[in-house]
Formats: C-alpha cells, sequence, structure tokens
C-alpha cells in the first residue's frame, strides 16, 4: 500500500513537471511577437487554459487576470511575466534547483517584434 501511495505521487509529481515546462514554453513562445502574435495565439490561449486547470493557486490567479484582460479587448498592454516566474519558481523547487531573484527575458529579435 505505501510503495502504491509512493508510485502515485512521483507519478502526479512527473505530470506537474511536465505540465509546468510545457505550459511555460507555450507562454514564452507564444508572446511578444508582434503583428505575428495570431499566429501564435493558440498555443498561447492553450497554456493559459492548461494552467487554470493543473497551477498552482497563485499560478490560477495571475492565469485568470491575463485572460480577463484578453477578452476584455481593451488593447491594454498585458505582461506575462508574473505568470512565468511563479511557473519558474515552481518548478525549480519541485526539481530542487536553487532560487533565481532575477525577472525572465524573453529573446526576440527587433525584427520579429515590429512585424
Amino acid at each position: 500500500m505505501l510503495t502504491a501511495r509512493r508510485e502515485l505521487n512521483a507519478e502526479k509529481r512527473k505530470i506537474r513537471i511536465n505540465f509546468m515546462i510545457e505550459a511555460y514554453r507555450k507562454l514564452e513562445n507564444g508572446s511578444c511577437r508582434g503583428s505575428n502574435q495570431e499566429k501564435y495565439s493558440e498555443q498561447f490561449h492553450s497554456a493559459i487554459a492548461d494552467i487554470q486547470i493543473l497551477g498552482s493557486p497563485t499560478q490560477v490567479e495571475i492565469a485568470q487576470e491575463i485572460a480577463l484582460a484578453l477578452g476584455s479587448g481593451s488593447g491594454s498592454l498585458i505582461t506575462i511575466n508574473e505568470l512565468l516566474n511563479a511557473l519558474r519558481t515552481e518548478l525549480r523547487s519541485e526539481l530542487n534547483l536553487p532560487s533565481v531573484s532575477s525577472e525572465v527575458i524573453i529573446l526576440r529579435s527587433p525584427e520579429e517584434i515590429s512585424r
């Protein structure tokens, strides 16, 4: 019984780690694309939905704020850095890696952003 519970917990942890990595990559890849944003919006929206299902309470709250801001159509600037930082922090903790305090940097070429 104890072995089965341990295996179940290990499997859940593995699923959450994979989920966090995938959500992080989808968010990062689907943001800051300038006029190409529409091309990447499906994976971005998928990551927001996934986080609302499997994210921590903090991650869910941030994802919902982003979804509401996007859905409002106000055209205001929306940043995902807080959500990326929350995912990174939890993922590093799950993997027993040292914490980092620097902000996430999304690398894009100026041409890619301005297209």
